[in-house]
């Protein structure tokens, strides 16, 4: 086991040194996917997604709402693609990279896009929650 440990530790040193000549990464990657755990990342602590409803739910004022539209869902979309604009002001960045994150990003602004993204998130394990979990408390969620 140490002797394994010791093999790690000496490839990340390599590698981390092979990024100190070269570039940093993005913190993830550039492609729907990437984009879905940005969203997850940003927003599952009062976010999910109930895929026996197909619903996405708010945790606000102390209980899960049923969001009824998109417009809420869009806005929070529009703050991981500005959080993609904020990440290519990072220092350890090329030029390039920057540039790629930046175009991306406005790639990433397109509606079909978003709504890709929205759709990706859906099926991410830490946004999604049983409808289990509310039958207790349907009164609260459905406001009735």
């Amino acid at each position: 086991m140490e002797e394994a440990k010791a093999e790690n530790t000496s490839n990340s040193t390599e590698v981390e040194t092979k990024e100190d000549e070269e570039t940093a990464e993005f913190n993830h990657p550039l492609h729907g996917v990437g984009n879905a755990e940005r969203f997850v990342k940003q927003h599952s602590d009062y976010l999910k997604f109930c895929s026996e409803w197909k619903a996405w739910l708010f945790y606000t004022a102390g209980q899960w709402e049923i969001q009824q539209s998109k417009t809420r869902l869009y806005q929070m979309a529009k703050e991981t693609i500005q959080n993609m604009r904020d990440e290519a002001e990072r220092e350890d960045l090329s030029y390039e990279q920057k540039q790629a994150l930046l175009g991306y990003a406005d790639k990433s602004s397109k509606k079909s896009s978003i709504n890709a993204m929205l759709d990706l998130a859906s099926m991410e394990p830490k946004i999604q929650v049983s409808a289990k979990h509310f039958n207790s408390n349907l009164i609260a969620i459905f406001g009735k």
